[in-house]
């Protein structure tokens, strides 16, 4: 007995639609030190932040295994809600004030005279 093996070959397709998030705000400023006696300024320090939201996800239609890793990838995100900008300027500003906050800690000398 001969045992004969064919092989099938078979097409399976997957539309992949992928999505991207993206949003960003950034807080500028200066940081300056003045001398309360005079009024004068002592030093001017430029300070900044930035809020960055960048989100990828991705949807299918069709065959999972047609899927190559990185869609695999993507389709394990979930949609995420978007911020408003008052979030983004609130978590910015919570940022510029610890980058202030630690440049002041730095520069106590300054203050010590």
């Amino acid at each position: 007995m001969h045992i004969i093996k064919k092989t099938k070959y078979t097409t399976i397709k997957a539309y992949v639609t992928q999505l991207h998030m993206n949003k960003k705000a950034q807080v500028k400023g200066t940081l300056d030190y003045y001398d309360n006696r005079t009024g004068q300024l002592i030093k001017t320090f430029p300070i900044s932040t930035e809020f960055i939201f960048d989100y990828y996800y991705a949807t299918f239609e069709g065959e999972k295994e047609a899927l190559s890793k990185e869609s695999m990838e993507l389709i394990k995100n979930r949609l995420v809600p978007f911020p408003t900008n008052p979030e983004i300027v609130f978590d910015t500003s919570d940022e510029l004030k610890s980058i202030a906050f630690n440049k002041i800690k730095r520069d106590k000398a300054l203050f010590l005279n």
